[in-house]
């Protein structure tokens, strides 16, 4: 799929469904509505609470297959490749997200009891600081060895340590996002994606029309 693909696509539904309330778009005006609809929709897929079942990126395959050619892995594991630094904060331990990184799709740790038995689980990930305090004081729902509870603060992902240590600490992530361009080569993604993006542009450009439509109707109507 190219930038020009894209433009056809949009034009030929937007034609479609064509009235006197739509204006001509220029072109740079269908990039911006497409960049900014690919972040939407690929937010949504990479959400944990954007469907019914609250599984986000794991809830089908398809949703996967969607934005599997976007995304990447990631350790502090250097022996392995990996290019993320641990370093230590007052409860646990942080490290950086790729230059890369748009958005997570998982983030596991391996931890240390002191057994000295290793274990590699999903990290429980909250999204605000009130949500996270609740967890943590929360008896019940605390962070441990088995089940870490992290966040994402900024550029950083801290993982919080309660009578265990991080040991490493692995994300799989979702790339920067492109921004849309008419003379853009081969763009990542796949086609049922780019479907989507490409209805839900047509659908915001309709939106937009009928809105100016209506304002200039009613600012001459108030000048006759």
């Amino acid at each position: 799929m190219t930038g020009q693909d894209l433009h056809i696509q949009f034009r030929v539904k937007f034609n479609d469904l064509n009235t006197n309330k739509n204006k001509n778009l220029l072109p740079e005006e269908i990039n911006l509505l497409i960049t900014d609809q690919l972040k939407k929709v690929v937010t949504t897929i990479c959400n944990s609470e954007s469907n019914r079942r609250g599984e986000g990126y794991g809830d089908s395959r398809l949703r996967v297959d969607m934005i599997q050619s976007h995304l990447k892995e990631d350790s502090t594991i250097v022996a392995e490749g990996g290019s993320l630094v641990l370093s230590n904060f007052t409860e646990g331990k942080k490290c950086n997200l790729p230059n890369d990184y748009y958005m997570t799709t998982g983030i596991e740790a391996s931890t240390t009891d002191y057994c000295t038995v290793n274990y590699r689980k999903p990290v429980r990930e909250y999204a605000n600081g009130k949500e996270l305090r609740n967890v943590l004081n929360n008896y019940y729902y605390t962070t441990s060895v088995l089940s870490p509870v992290g966040e994402i603060r900024e550029d950083k992902i801290y993982v919080y340590e309660n009578n265990f240590t991080i040991t490493a600490i692995f994300i799989s992530y979702c790339k920067t996002l492109p921004i849309i361009g008419y003379n853009d080569n081969i763009l990542p993604f796949s086609d049922d994606l780019w479907r989507i993006v490409i209805d839900d542009s047509v659908t915001k450009a309709l939106a937009i029309s009928t809105r100016d439509y209506n304002m200039l109707k009613a600012e001459t109507q108030i000048n006759e």
